[in-house]
């Protein structure tokens, strides 16, 4: 089989990154609707009735996703699924791979060097969840955090 392009690589790490960046931002977005319900004031009319009434069902709501934040089990299969496919289709020679440590990160340090965005450097998520799936991701140029 042929090696993945690096271009489709790139296109799913990016949308790999993206999707956890967005599922970590929604429990700002969940904590901040708590927040409105919990900051009615006692001169807004109704408020006792609204907060007893919307209190625990947004709360809840915030819960499973936070529960969706903290598991990271339904996205590992797909970064497995690449990173395991660049692995197993690498033609990294023996001392490539004894100089960068693994197939993979020969892949991701010298194959795609120029093809990563803002000055060559792998998306902070993409890493994230490849070390999350098992890889080894020691040396990887990366985005910094968010």
């Amino acid at each position: 089989m042929a090696q993945i392009p690096t271009a489709t690589y790139l296109a799913l790490a990016v949308a790999y990154d993206g999707a956890r960046r967005a599922i970590v931002g929604a429990e700002t977005f969940m904590d901040d609707a708590v927040d409105a319900i919990v900051d009615l004031t006692s001169t807004t009319e109704g408020a006792a009735a609204m907060e007893i009434a919307m209190l625990s069902p947004v709360n809840e709501s915030r819960t499973a996703v936070t529960t969706t934040v903290n598991s990271t089990s339904g996205i590992l299969l797909g970064v497995r699924a690449i990173n395991n496919y660049v692995i197993n289709n690498s033609t990294a020679t023996t001392t490539q791979v004894a100089t960068h440590g693994t197939k993979l990160t020969y892949f991701v340090k010298v194959t795609m060097d120029q093809v990563w965005d803002q000055d060559t450097m792998v998306p902070y998520y993409w890493e994230e969840l490849s070390r999350l799936a098992g890889f080894n991701t020691d040396g990887w140029p990366m985005l910094p955090s968010v």
